[in-house]
């Protein structure tokens, strides 16, 4: 019994340590939603104290290479005085509090971890942030990425009441900061920070890092992770996680938040929304709805679309070669059909037209939808002055529709006043960025654009422009190299002002072989997986989900033809 008990023994036992190891690889790989004021706080004085820290530091961002950022300076005699603490979190929850006033020098280190641009600096009007460091320490901050930019993209979801880093913590975390003004104004270079301004400073930092988490579980459950019973939102996957950072940051990295809601240009001239934005007085003075005094030639009208000036459909009837209903259609399409000799018309009121040919293109949508001659408004909020054709499936997938697909489907065309146009495409783009990750199918930049960039031939360009403009200047063991460099691309042996020239006016970017279109890609995945209809019907229900229509035509269906 004993020699046979002690294999059973090292077996139960390897299994044992085998599940150990299992568990904890597994749990290394995750990405944990933090609970709002868990972690360690650290105030660093000199640099002796930050290079104790700075491995873990390291350590934590080389797992998610985000953090949160914030400045604190002090306002005094109307003039503000250089940034004197620097707020650092991660996501795992570790704070530490630089206190750059107080350091006799900065350490290499922070300058290096500031400046490296793999490292998303996230929060409210970072940008300006790093601009004032800049300015007042000479450290250089890439990376930043204001919260602003993404919380606009989920306003379906989080209803900000304001878009300062409280309003954003409230809607997003349901986390009331502290934003007194005795504490927000008080002394941050003081010998010795107050338990208030400690937890404070950290708070910003620390809110800023998990309102970016929180958008990110966002993304990948496709809705607030609290308000999702009965599955497991604690935890996602450290490559899902990765991969959803660098599509919502994409395009938004180092760029300045500018307000939409902005109502002046650069040049002072009022931007008004609309010409009911403006009041003419008696002595023909234009008066905007803010107050300001603009003449006639100052008035710009701010229109990011273009609304119908016609309405989309009218009452002409379509009819088969065999004499049963088709569809609506309106005039200039109906006299189309006429002049081409593809029908002639047999009615005049309403104007009826038969078909001498049926269309080859898919009948499904020829039910009684298409008969409707519905009024012309929008969908949503029911607004009859002016209107634009929505295409609930975007145009980059359905042109890799198949053929019989590609025909304009009636269920697929609803009507949206400007404003609600503008939500609805937000919208779209989460959707999009959802389809990017469900198919594999990166967007059109980064990795996935048609055109990347050529580093050997920056290089290249680098170095002439260097010697174009600063060879006198330059360490002569340095233009040697550059001059190689220039000699080695084009396999000659010296160098002229001809060579420079011409290397100046290389272009950078070249075709990516493996470029595939994000559209193409999720079109075949979908049609490996449920099919072209069933991903027609999804944007259709979702356009449902996030715009709630109150006014949708009689007899519109959301599966319809599926």
């Amino acid at each position: 019994m004993f020699k046979v008990a002690v294999p059973v023994t090292v077996v139960l036992s390897g299994i044992g340590v085998w599940q150990l190891l299992k568990y904890y690889w597994r749990e290394k790989r995750q990405i944990k939603l933090r609970p709002c004021g868990h972690g360690s706080v650290h105030i660093i004085t000199n640099s002796e104290e930050w290079d104790a820290l700075y491995p873990i530091l390291q350590k934590h961002t080389q797992l998610v290479k985000v953090v949160g950022l914030d400045c604190e300076w002090v306002f005094s005699e109307g003039h503000t005085k250089p940034v004197a603490l620097v707020q650092i979190s991660t996501q795992q929850g570790l704070c530490l509090l630089v206190r750059l006033n107080r350091m006799t020098s900065l350490p290499a280190t922070l300058r290096t971890f500031l400046s490296d641009r793999s490292i998303l600096k996230v929060g409210v009007a970072v940008k300006d942030d790093g601009r004032k460091l800049r300015v007042d320490h000479g450290l250089s901050v890439s990376g930043c990425l204001d919260l602003r930019y993404l919380v606009s993209k989920f306003q379906h979801i989080y209803k900000c009441d304001n878009y300062g880093l409280q309003g954003i913590a409230k809607a997003v975390l349901g986390l009331s900061l502290n934003k007194e003004q005795s504490i927000r104004c008080s002394d941050w270079e003081a010998d010795k920070l107050s338990c208030n301004q400690v937890a404070y400073a950290a708070a910003d930092s620390q809110s800023a890092v998990d309102i970016f988490t929180k958008l990110v579980f966002t993304v990948v459950f496709g809705c607030d992770p609290n308000t999702r019973a009965g599955a497991d939102v604690s935890s996602v996957r450290r490559n899902t996680f990765c991969r959803v950072v660098e599509e919502l940051s994409e395009g938004l990295v180092d760029m300045i938040y500018r307000n939409p809601r902005h109502r002046f240009r650069n040049n002072h001239k009022p931007i008004i929304d609309s010409k009911d934005d403006v009041d003419v007085s008696k002595d023909g003075v234009h008066v905007s709805k803010d107050g300001v005094h603009v003449s006639k030639d100052d008035v710009h009208v701010r229109r990011a679309f273009s609304p119908r000036q016609r309405p989309v459909r009218f009452s002409c009837q379509v009819l088969a070669p065999d004499g049963t209903y088709l569809c609506m259609c309106d005039t200039c399409k109906a006299d189309w059909y006429v002049q081409r000799n593809l029908g002639c018309k047999i009615k005049d009121n309403p104007v009826t037209i038969q078909l001498k040919v049926l269309p080859d293109t898919d009948n499904e949508d020829a039910g009684v939808y298409n008969l409707q001659n519905g009024e012309h408004h929008c969908v949503v909020c029911g607004q009859v002055n002016c209107y634009i054709k929505k295409f609930l499936v975007l145009q980059e997938y359905r042109k890799y529709f198949p053929r019989e697909k590609k025909a304009t489907r009636f269920h697929n065309v609803l009507l949206l006043c400007p404003s609600c146009y503008q939500v609805s495409s937000n919208h779209d783009a989460i959707l999009r960025q959802l389809l990017a990750h469900e198919c594999d199918s990166p967007l059109d930049s980064g990795a996935g654009a048609k055109t990347v960039k050529d580093f050997e031939l920056q290089k290249v360009i680098r170095a002439a422009k260097a010697l174009k403009l600063n060879k006198s200047t330059i360490p002569q063991h340095r233009v040697q190299e550059l001059e190689q460099t220039l000699m080695d691309f084009y396999a000659v042996p010296e160098v002229s002002d001809e060579l420079l020239e011409e290397a100046l006016t290389l272009q950078t970017r070249v075709e990516n072989q493996h470029y595939i279109a994000h559209g193409k890609k999720v079109v075949y995945y979908q049609k490996a997986h449920g099919g072209v209809s069933a991903f027609e019907t999804r944007w259709r229900q979702y356009f449902i989900d996030t715009m709630k229509p109150r006014y949708l035509p009689p007899f519109w269906e959301v599966d319809c033809g599926n």
